[in-house]
Parts: structure tokens; sequence; C-alpha cells
């Protein structure tokens, strides 16, 4: 059955049945119908075979690793266009509390923590999505977990964290694939760990986080900071701070603009809250705007970007309970709405939330 869907043209269908007919065919529902179903989405024009999704933005969101009941490798796949999920090759190391980021068609794993003694993993891997395969990298110089990472100018760039100490890292480690080599830039202005980054315009953006690390005997700070660094002049910039100080929480760029989601934030009596507010920043008016909320306050979840929607995974809910919910985001109408849920066969009560989602 599978090598005959192999050559079932479901390009040529209306996305509506595909979505609605198609995905739920219980032939269809295993890891490897989802597989076959995934690749085959390919629009075929005179026996060849161009890009694998039609229109714009990423083909696919990746879910790599997490904790459940353990640190684990598992990588699984998100398709818009079939609003399913499916497995595809595990990584070499369990891990979570890592960092993830995709360059030329690659998603980069880096650091983490493991289950044993090991908290602040150096070890590095790459995934070819074509090969459906993991590779071994060099590893990072400084060792760190609850780090942050993304890739511009052809290198992919590690950020802060907490290493080895259990001390929160101000430390900057870039990657260049082409010589296989790490080096060193310019350290963080304020060391931080739980924080995010993205990229706008060939520039480093890095929001909030915890000013002392988690595991420190002192009192937790949530920070509204926000940095960039530039990478062609090797120096970083503070701009407009965050309406909400907050760490734990997530961003990606959508339209040009950053938009962070949720995470945790303190309270007037310094206690732990889940935040359900969504807040875009506009690089060019270097201004912030408040837009409307989550519909369920969530903390560790991840998000991405995907055929102009912000998309919003899993994490963990103000009962510190995770969850399997995916919202999505229109900045058309400011309002959101439900997809496919993270797969059932995940035990979301102990972890999911410590993954990390890229998009290729």
């Amino acid at each position: 059955l599978m090598a005959v869907l192999k050559h079932v043209r479901f390009a040529t269908m209306e996305e509506g049945f595909l979505r609605d007919t198609v995905r739920a065919w219980p032939a269809l529902l295993s890891a490897a119908g989802q597989r076959v179903l995934s690749k085959s989405v390919a629009p075929v024009v005179g026996d060849v075979q161009p890009l694998l999704r039609l229109g714009f933005g990423p083909q696919r969101i990746y879910l790599v690793g997490g904790f459940e009941d353990g640190s684990v490798s598992t990588v699984r796949a998100y398709d818009p266009l079939l609003d399913s999920w499916c497995e595809v090759s595990s990584m070499a190391t369990k891990r979570y509390c890592h960092a993830a980021a995709a360059l030329n068609g690659k998603l980069y794993v880096i650091g983490g923590s493991t289950d044993d003694e090991d908290r602040a993993l150096a070890k590095a891997e790459v995934y070819d999505p074509k090969a459906d395969s993991w590779q071994p990298l060099p590893s990072m110089p400084t060792g760190r977990r609850s780090l942050a990472a993304v890739a511009v100018a052809g290198k992919v760039y590690t950020i802060g964290g907490i290493n080895k100490d259990e001390e929160n890292s101000g430390a900057v480690e870039a990657y260049d694939p082409i010589s296989g080599a790490w080096t060193q830039v310019a350290s963080l202005p304020m060391a931080r760990s739980f924080h995010t980054a993205t990229v706008v315009e060939g520039k480093i953006y890095v929001l909030g986080g915890d000013r002392v690390g988690r595991d420190d005997d002192d009192e937790n700070e949530t920070s509204d900071r926000v940095d960039v660094y530039d990478p062609a002049a090797d120096s970083w910039q503070q701009i407009a701070t965050m309406p909400t100080a907050r760490s734990l929480h997530s961003a990606a760029v959508l339209d040009g603009k950053i938009y962070v989601t949720g995470g945790w934030v303190l309270s007037a009596a310094d206690l732990i809250e889940h935040s359900d507010a969504l807040e875009a920043y506009d690089p060019v008016a270097d201004s912030w705007t408040t837009l409307a909320s989550l519909t369920q306050s969530r903390a560790y979840h991840t998000s991405a970007v995907v055929k102009g929607k912000l998309c919003v995974f899993g994490g963990e809910f103000s009962d510190f309970k995770c969850t399997h919910l995916v919202e999505v985001y229109s900045p058309t109408s400011n309002s959101w709405a439900r997809a496919a849920g993270l797969p059932s066969a995940i035990d979301l009560s102990t972890g999911i939330d410590q993954s990390a989602a890229v998009a290729l």
C-alpha cells in the first residue's frame, strides 16, 4: 500500500479534500502513512517535480526532543498543508532545554541537558530532511542548556544559557558549516537563560529571559530587556524593552515584525504566573504593540510562522500541566484558532514543553 501511495498525485486534489478526507483515511493514520502522504504532496508537471509545497513559507515544522519521563531524541514533523504530524528519524542524542536553528535547508540542534549528570551539553548535530538522517557536528566550546540559537549570514549562533557551573552565561558562539569551526564573538551585554532569539534583516534580537539561573539560590528575576546583535560589526545594542518582562516565552518573525508569546512572569507578590500576552515589535519604529491574547496562558512552548500565520505549539498551562494544544494567530483578523494538536502518542503530562521547534 505504501509503495502504491508514492505514485498518487495528491497535489492535483483540492486542499480541503486532502485535509478532511484523505488525511482522515485509516490506512494513512500511521506514522509511515503520514510520511508518504507528506512526501507525495508535490506538483508534478511534465515529469518535472519542483518544490515539495505550493506557495511561500516553510514546508514543515520540526518538533525536536523534549522530556517525557526522561529526555528523548524523538523528532516529529508538522505539515501545515495537511494539518497533520508524522515522526521522522530521531536524533543521536537525547536532550531537552536545547536550542535549534534552520540553515540552508538543514536543522541544527545544539546543547541542552540529558538524564545523567551532564546538564550542560556541548554536543551538536545536524538533520538533513531530504535524506531523513542526522550527522554529528563539532561540539560547542561552551556547554550550555536553556540557551537560544539562530541562523544568520551563513552561520549558526548559540546565545546565552546556563553553563556547567549552573550559572547564567553571556557566551555567544558562531558555527560555520563550511569550515566546520566554532568562533567566539561578542558576549551578551547581560548574561541570561530561558530567553528567546530571532533574526530580522540580518540582525539577531535577544528578548527577555532570566537574569539569575533558575537553579540559583537567589530570587529569579525575569527581564524585559531586548538586545540586538549586528554580525557584521560584532557589536550589541539595547533597544526598546518589552511591555511584559518574561522568561520561558517564545518569539517568531512575521512580515518583518517579532511576535512574542506567553512565558513566565512575576506578579506584584513575586509569584510565578503564566502569561497569555501576545506582543509585537516593529524594528523600523522601535516600538511594541499589544495584540489579542492567547486563548490559554502558557510557558515552555515554542512557535513558528507558517503560511503567513503564527503557530504556537504545546507548552505548560497555568496549572503547571503540559498540553498538546496548537494555536494559530492571524494578523489580519487579530484572532486565534486551533490546529491539529501534538500527537496523542506523546505523554504530554510529563514535559514535551522542553522541546524546540524549527521551520524548514
